[in-house]
């Protein structure tokens, strides 16, 4: 679609369809992109979550499987730390 209005800037709209095939490259580029933001917000990811990220880049992980198991270590690392008589300060 595009705008008529001399007061909008002439747009193109395209709408993407929901499945979308990216390269190793562009895997890649976006994966630097995020971490780089990410580390600018001061986070910085762990061993396991930057294997997850490979797996995905070279098309061994689906990024809904790397979503998984980044779940599944922060629930385990939640329990954990719910369990620990020392972190919930009832020592």
């Amino acid at each position: 679609m595009l705008f008529d209005s001399a007061f909008e800037p002439p747009y193109t709209f395209v709408e993407e369809s929901a499945m979308t095939t990216t390269t190793k490259a562009q895997r890649r580029l976006a994966h630097e992109q995020a971490l780089a933001s990410t580390r600018i917000e001061g986070h910085l990811p762990s061993a396991e979550f930057l294997a997850d990220c490979e797996a995905v880049i070279e098309g061994s992980m689906t990024t809904e499987q790397a979503r998984a198991a980044s779940l599944a270590r922060a629930l385990a690392a939640e329990s954990t730390t719910e369990a620990d008589p020392a972190v919930r300060g009832t020592e």
